[in-house]
């Protein structure tokens, strides 16, 4: 199965929140954010989102369609997001089932107390919602963070 990934473009967008909203994700699109797109056949089948909030860069929004689940594109549009932070830190708070997942681009579970304010506040209001879903926050660090802690260490 032939899948292209690549970054949405203007005339994207109404797809994109079409798709979303199918899927029941309410978090929205800002236009200064990074969306990647996985299309089959001209089909929306997958999407990512990166977004900068509060100074920090922030994955959210994976979303691959139902029908198209398991079939590695997941690991495709998150194969793109490591290209497009390009060396750049970022957070994501996924399911816990999916550490590994992230885990394959560099993301590490965090204790929620040393994240940012406001992903601690959204990290509670994913666990309040009473879905049956266990959610914690997940950090990639940057180039420039990672070689400040080896110099801190050495």
């Amino acid at each position: 199965m032939l899948i292209e990934v690549r970054r949405a473009m203007a005339e994207d967008i109404s797809r994109v929140l079409k798709f979303y909203a199918e899927r029941r994700y309410g978090g929205g699109i800002r236009p200064e954010d990074a969306v990647l797109l996985a299309e089959h056949d001209g089909e929306l089948v997958g999407i990512v989102r990166l977004t900068t909030e509060e100074g920090v860069v922030v994955l959210r929004g994976m979303q691959v369609h139902p029908r198209f689940q398991r079939q590695g594109i997941g690991k495709r549009l998150l194969a793109a997001v490591a290209q497009e932070l390009d060396g750049k830190g970022c957070f994501c708070i996924p399911y816990a089932h999916l550490v590994g997942f992230y885990g394959g681009i560099g993301f590490h579970v965090m204790e929620p107390a040393k994240a940012p304010t406001f992903l601690r506040r959204r990290l509670e209001k994913y666990r309040d919602r009473g879905d049956g879903n266990d959610y914690l926050i997940m950090r990639r660090e940057g180039i420039q963070e990672a070689s400040d802690s080896v110099r801190a260490d050495t």
